[in-house]
């Protein structure tokens, strides 16, 4: 059943000025449309909204209850029109941000922060996963942008996507203090091939081997299923040594600082982990490391509320390149404009 808003309005307008004659009157229409209204809403409803037998007109029972109801939507629809002009000029809206689970410690709180402060009207829904998942959902249309790797050493495909770099990662060696002085101050893959490893990945770990039993050859690091970054860094070094992986960094960082090997990871996936007791070497003579890069549909035209997350989201990154410039000054790491 259709209802129309002049029905609701003669309704209130009646209960509100003691009358239909008085109602007329403050809604400058004749006493016959205003009956007319509250006749056709009471019909709609099923229910008698007044007692006409007495004078002056008194709601009834239903009409008691339904009146907060009605005053309501009456509001809500004369602030409509400020509501739309707020979703025009991007102050109002909701807006999917996806953010992979590497980056996330460091950058969403950030992000929501400059949201919060800035967009206090808008609605930010948030997803952290990895990053199969943020592609997934942006491909079906279940997040508007997502934050995620991409570029060099993980480059999205699908050219249904479009993006913009944040920044540039690169691997880094997490040694334990008392042992960083058997590896040079920037090593490289080769200089780990008989240390045991281990690695972060939040996409897709690899399996645990027995941290007892070293294998005479573990070439998971090397293989399909580790991330491209450590596949690219550690394809052809012949890994002799056991590897652990695990999506914690600070599992990770855990295992070294009780000596169990080296672990690899990049700068801001430590951003959140305890680093007391371990020391931080740049991984050098591999591949550039991987970007970092904002993503969204490239058929689907940005509009003002996502256009303010954006910026939130650029000005969220830019700490990111004074830290890894911190640990690589020789980074090759950029910040998008």
């Amino acid at each position: 059943m259709e209802y129309r808003v002049e029905w609701l309005g003669s309704f209130v307008g009646v209960a509100e000025h003691g009358g239909f004659s008085a109602a007329a009157a403050a809604l400058s229409r004749s006493q016959s449309r205003v009956s007319t209204h509250v006749a056709a809403l009471e019909k709609a409803l099923h229910m008698r909204l007044f007692d006409r037998s007495v004078q002056p007109t008194v709601l009834t029972p239903e009409g008691r209850a339904l009146l907060p109801h009605a005053r309501t939507v009456l509001r809500q629809l004369r602030a409509l029109p400020g509501t739309a002009a707020e979703v025009r000029r991007g102050l109002r809206g909701e807006v999917r941000l996806g953010v992979h689970a590497g980056v996330a410690p460091f950058l969403l709180p950030r992000t929501m922060m400059r949201v919060q402060q800035s967009q206090p009207g808008l609605r930010l829904s948030v997803r952290e996963q990895g990053a199969a998942q943020l592609e997934a959902r942006l491909l079906d249309g279940r997040l508007d942008l997502a934050v995620g790797p991409g570029g060099p050493a993980g480059a999205r495909a699908d050219a249904r996507l479009a993006r913009v770099r944040l920044w540039r990662e690169q691997l880094m060696a997490v040694v334990r203090e008392e042992s960083a002085g058997t590896l040079p101050a920037r090593p490289c893959p080769a200089d780990l091939v008989d240390r045991p490893l281990a690695v972060v990945d939040v996409d897709q770990p690899l399996a645990v081997v027995d941290v007892d039993q070293p294998l005479a050859v573990v070439d998971e690091v090397a293989g399909p299923n580790a991330p491209a970054a450590l596949r690219a860094a550690f394809t052809g070094t012949g890994r002799t040594a056991p590897v652990f992986s695990t999506p914690q960094a600070q599992t990770m960082v855990g295992l070294v600082r009780q000596g169990w090997g080296v672990g690899v990871a990049e700068v801001l996936s430590l951003s959140t982990a305890d680093l007391r007791g371990v020391t931080l070497l740049p991984l050098t003579g591999t591949p550039p490391g991987r970007d970092i890069s904002l993503w969204w549909r490239a058929d689907r035209a940005g509009w003002p509320a996502r256009k303010a997350v954006e910026r939130c989201v650029h000005l969220a990154a830019v700490p990111a390149l004074a830290r890894i410039r911190a640990h690589c000054p020789a980074s090759v790491g950029t910040i998008s404009a």
